[in-house]
């Protein structure tokens, strides 16, 4: 009676071999009672179980319960022994210590052949060195040494014994050692270690042994800083070290740096100069300097430095070595002479040097032998040679040669002896002009330094008499400019006062004054100047634009000297009343009438006319309507008591007459 498997009958029951099924007593069918999906059935020694395929043996060994799915219910630190295709079976409870497969770091325990149990102060990784404080303390191994494990299982002996403790951390444990202690062997500078050591700069330190405190050896006494070199720690003065990536020649170091001065020296930021190249027998580019007394160089005379000053300034560029026949100058001509003999250039060649570094271009072989003349370097010639090929006047050439002034000269070659061409005539003078030399009246040829109106020359010379042009005494005039729709001032023509040049002819533009603090009516300019043509315009300078100096009421009038306003006869003369009388008769005023004038030029207006016993008359206060019988008759004295009454005048008061006006007091006969 009990629960079995389908397997534990004969193949010709035909159960299900998977499945589970119930005895109730001997002798009595099984009755069917299928396990779950993925499950197997599974003979116990109580029985029989429905069990995960999971967690049945697939091998015969021994494996620990954390090798099974948790759905098993094994225990994970239990050792279990197999067998294939049964359930696993409980070999061993490993307590304290580990089942192998739970050490941490899975990929070393799985070098173990088969699952066991670790004890708790073994090894539990293989080939690994680990920090004794991993360990149970029950172990003792203290918590500052450095364990070696051979492989899990076994128990780990001392690696190292850790001066300041031992470091867990992934992959393999370290010793943590003193920051300030010696890393290596030999003699270091501080740079070895940290700079919280606070080592000096300036001392050289010994290292005894691994891990021993660093000892100073050398101080440096003010000679500079440690410094790393190639052959060990150095003393080595800051000037010394490079302070900028590239090439520099040793000569740009101070001379306690001990750099040979003409070679040239890789540069790192920080680091010691390294050798790069040695340029003899050529020169180092910082060295090449001259001597005072030559301009243009070449190997002979560059002097190689010794060490510059501290404060010396390499090329703004990289160093680099000048080949010993290359140029030494930039921009500059130079003999052959001043090479080295090897470069076997011609002594007498004048070289074209564009840059250092170069190789100089033959710019001429000199006949009479290359010399240099600061700034530039030149060839010999014959004072009375030519100097140029082409023509040229025998004034270009030196007086002393004995040629005539007013001849033209041809010079087949540099060097050449002139050849005359051409005598100018009487009248005439040899001039140098773009076109070259020739023979032109004396008449075209400039007198002074300055600018003159090509009118100012004779029709022969055919210049534009409305141009500009720059002289030079005893050259030909040189147009400047057009002045176009201008007036070349030179061409001011007016029929007014002298028109007065400035020391310098000029173009006056069109719209400009042509004549200095003349008054000019606006007609007299061009109509694009919008002047009008009815303002009298006032002028300060020469080539000033002009400003309105009155608007002419009727229209402006050009005439010898200043121009003037034509002013209407009919029009005021100034402000205040008048009689109309004072007009010209075909204004058609009313003589006896009295008229307001608002303004000089302005028409009189408001027209009063005196009674027909009044006559109008003018006065400095302005004009009034007076009696008729109060206005006199002739010309003479008469005394106040022979004018009517009305006359308002004193009987005693002598006033003088003229015919016509109002009598105006002379004397005051008093008693």
């Amino acid at each position: 009676a009990g629960d079995t498997c389908g397997s534990t009958f004969p193949d010709i029951c035909n159960y299900e071999k998977n499945s589970q099924y119930t005895c109730s007593s001997e002798q009595v069918l099984p009755v069917k009672k299928a396990c779950p999906t993925n499950n197997v059935c599974q003979i116990t020694t109580t029985g029989s179980v429905c069990t995960p395929t999971e967690c049945i043996c697939a091998d015969n060994a021994f494996h620990c319960g954390s090798t099974y799915a948790a759905t098993c219910n094994l225990q994970s630190n239990t050792l279990y022994t197999c067998n294939n295709g049964d359930l696993p079976k409980v070999v061993k409870d490993c307590g304290t210590g580990t089942c192998s497969p739970n050490v941490a770091g899975a990929s070393e325990a799985g070098v173990i052949i088969e699952d066991k149990c670790l004890d708790q102060c073994a090894c539990k990784e293989a080939n690994v060195p680990v920090c004794a404080s991993v360990f149970d303390p029950v172990c003792n191994y203290g918590n500052k040494s450095l364990m070696a494990c051979g492989n899990a299982g076994d128990m780990p002996s001392v690696q190292e014994a850790c001066t300041l403790s031992c470091t867990t951390q992934p992959g393999s444990d370290i010793c943590t050692f003193d920051p300030c202690a010696c890393t290596t062997t030999g003699d270091v500078c501080n740079t070895a270690f940290p700079a919280t050591c606070n080592l000096k700069t300036t001392a050289i330190y010994n290292c005894a042994a691994l891990k021993a405190p660093p000892v100073e050896k050398v101080d440096c006494l003010g000679s500079g800083t440690c410094f790393v070199h190639s052959t060990g720690p150095q003393c080595t003065l800051p000037d010394c070290i490079c302070q900028d990536d590239g090439k520099h020649c040793g000569s740009t170091f101070v001379g306690t740096c001990d750099m040979v001065s003409n070679t040239l020296y890789n540069c790192v930021t920080g680091a010691i100069p390294t050798v790069s190249d040695d340029c003899s027998p050529g020169v180092c580019s910082s060295n090449i300097v001259t001597d005072p007394s030559i301009v243009s160089i070449g190997t002979k005379d560059t002097v190689i430095m010794g060490a510059r000053p501290q404060d010396f300034k390499a090329m703004a560029t990289d160093d680099f070595c000048v080949h010993e026949c290359a140029c030494k100058e930039a921009g500059a001509t130079v003999c052959g002479s001043t090479f080295d003999d090897v470069c076997k250039y011609n002594d007498s060649a004048l070289m074209s040097c564009d840059k250092i570094g170069d190789m100089p271009v033959l710019k001429n072989t000199c006949r009479l032998g290359c010399k240099q003349t600061p700034p530039t370097s030149e060839c010999n010639y014959d004072s009375c040679a030519c100097t140029v090929a082409g023509d040229t006047c025998g004034s270009s050439l030196p007086a002393s040669c004995g040629y005539i002034s007013d001849t033209v000269y041809t010079c087949a070659d540099t060097g050449a002896t002139p050849e005359t061409k051409l005598g100018c005539n009487t009248g005439e003078a040899c001039t140098q002009a773009a076109a070259g030399p020739s023979c032109t009246s004396s008449d075209c040829i400039c007198k002074d330094n300055g600018s003159h109106c090509g009118s100012t020359f004779l029709d022969a010379c055919n210049l534009q008499k409305n141009s500009l042009y720059k002289c030079t005494d005893g050259s030909l005039p040189i147009m400047v400019k057009d002045c176009g729709t201008g007036t070349c001032s030179a061409n001011v023509i007016t029929g007014t006062a002298v028109f007065r040049a400035t020391a310098d002819d000029t173009c006056i533009d069109q719209c400009a004054c042509k004549e200095a603090n003349v008054p000019v009516c606006a007609s007299a300019f061009d109509s694009v100047c919008n002047y009008g043509d009815r303002q009298l315009m006032t002028c300060g300078g020469v080539g000033d634009v002009p400003t309105v100096l009155d608007n002419c009421t009727l229209s402006c009038t050009r005439q010898p000297g200043p121009d003037i306003c034509t002013v209407d006869p009919c029009a005021c003369t100034k402000a205040g009343d008048t009689c109309g009388s004072i007009f010209p008769d075909t204004c058609n005023y009313e003589k006896n009438s009295r008229y307001t004038c608002s303004d000089a030029k302005a028409l009189p207006a408001n027209k009063v006319a005196c009674a027909s016993t009044e006559t109008c008359q003018e006065a400095p206060t302005g004009a009034f309507c007076l009696p008729t019988d109060c206005v006199c008759k002739d010309d003479h004295a008469y005394c106040g008591s022979t004018f009517a009454p009305s006359c308002g005048l004193q009987n005693n008061t002598l006033y003088r007459c003229h015919a016509g006006a109002a009598s105006t007091v002379a004397e005051d006969c008093g008693l």
